[in-house]
């Protein structure tokens, strides 16, 4: 069930009260729907924030039908980053994976791969070893593995959605 924040409850007022609040609201949501987060748990949420206040909705149910947080297990794929003559081929593992599920950006210098299934997020920041033209960028994904080839730049490019054949 969502946590509406109520007119009662005091919005931070300066950026390091921010921290604080949120961490109060989570507490709260926690102890309300009795998850009990370990080491390294993460859990998924819905957060909105508009002139009425804050609202926190975790976004699952559980075996009695209440609403709680999903547990997300958050995985890193395994990257390999090939230099070649004209440019860079970047290869990612990431099995079970559909194809549209996959989001892909890229700057001149770095690489961002995220791709969800279900209770798992793969997730990785790549820095490219050599300044690439993320405009040139060919994605192509096949049974677990993602291959992404860029051309060398030396020129500064704003980031760019790379979409997979």
């Amino acid at each position: 069930m969502a946590r509406k924040k109520v007119a009662g409850d005091q919005n931070p007022s300066e950026v390091e009260d921010l921290n604080a609040f949120i961490n109060k609201l989570f507490d709260e949501l926690i102890e309300t729907n009795g998850i009990a987060p370990g080491p390294g748990d993460s859990y998924r949420f819905e957060i909105s924030v508009n002139k009425d206040g804050v609202t926190i909705t975790p976004n699952a149910t559980n075996a009695k039908g209440q609403v709680q947080a999903q547990k997300v297990e958050e995985k890193e794929p395994l990257i390999d980053v090939i230099e070649k003559k004209d440019g860079l081929a970047v290869i990612a593992e990431l099995p079970g994976i559909e194809k549209k599920k996959l989001e892909i950006h890229a700057d001149h210098e770095r690489l961002s791969i995220k791709a969800d299934k279900g209770n798992t997020v793969y997730s990785k920041l790549v820095p490219l070893p050599s300044k690439v033209d993320p405009s040139s960028a060919v994605a192509i994904y096949n049974n677990g593995i993602l291959e992404i080839t860029f051309k060398r730049s030396n020129t500064y490019r704003s980031i760019v959605k790379i979409d997979v054949k």
